[in-house]
């Protein structure tokens, strides 16, 4: 008999139970959460994430603070600029790949590289000619959530690219390459289906701008602004 105490004692000094009352370190007003227990008797095995939920523009309490997202976009280009408009007057698709890493629930990193190419013509002698450009852009974003799952993002970043031209005649080189820069002010409206796999639309303001180069010989190159909206559609996974 006395073994059989001695068992139960140690036993219960393992094993936390949940206290039935009200812990003594809540707040007036409040409730324990699940597995919480009275101070003093032990610390409860998993820690759960503080958050406010469920009310809009707060992340679910399920949701973690820190992971890594990546998707696949794919969108039009609407250039702006009117030089731009008549070599190329209908703009061109442009495809994306971008992974974003958010170190906090409503703050995240994001990069962003991009491909497009166009063909269309020289302004003045309408000599055919095409481009392949591939603009890269790194910067932050915020995010709001949405009632019914939805999120919002709104960010904001820079961007480089690289921009190579074809011309379809002797008077000028047949290849020119170049290097141009600016920025970028990002939208996105995001529905995940589950934890892992989501979905989502998307409208960018791209400012990119490739300036005037050296002339070569009796070749002058021009400067060529690429500046329009980009938007379409993308999908993804988060880890």
């Amino acid at each position: 008999m006395m073994r059989h105490l001695i068992f139960a004692s140690v036993l219960s000094g393992l094993i936390c139970l949940p206290s039935q009352g009200k812990a003594e370190n809540c707040e007036e007003g409040s409730e324990p959460m699940p597995f919480e227990v009275a101070e003093g008797i032990c610390s409860p095995p998993l820690k759960v994430l503080d958050c406010v939920c469920p009310t809009p523009f707060e992340p679910s309490c399920d949701d973690p603070c820190c992971f890594l997202e990546v998707d696949s976009r794919v969108g039009y280009r609407f250039v702006t600029a009117e030089k731009t408009k008549k070599m190329f007057p209908k703009g061109w698709f442009e495809y994306q790949f971008e992974g974003a890493y958010y170190f906090d629930r409503m703050w995240s990193f994001f990069a962003n590289v991009g491909y497009g190419y166009k063909r269309g013509h020289s302004v003045g002698l309408h000599d055919r000619t095409s481009i392949w450009m591939v603009p890269v852009s790194i910067g932050a974003a915020f995010n709001l959530f949405l009632p019914y799952k939805f999120e919002f993002r709104l960010g904001g970043g820079v961007t480089y690219a690289y921009l190579d031209t074809k011309n379809h005649t002797r008077s000028v080189p047949k290849h020119v390459s170049t290097g141009g820069g600016g920025g970028v002010i990002k939208t996105d409206l995001l529905m995940p289906f589950n934890h892992f796999y989501f979905a989502g639309i998307f409208a960018d303001y791209s400012f990119l701008y490739f300036p005037e180069n050296k002339s070569e010989g009796h070749i002058h190159k021009r400067s060529f602004d690429a500046s329009g909206v980009v938007a379409g559609v993308f999908a993804g996974l988060n880890f």
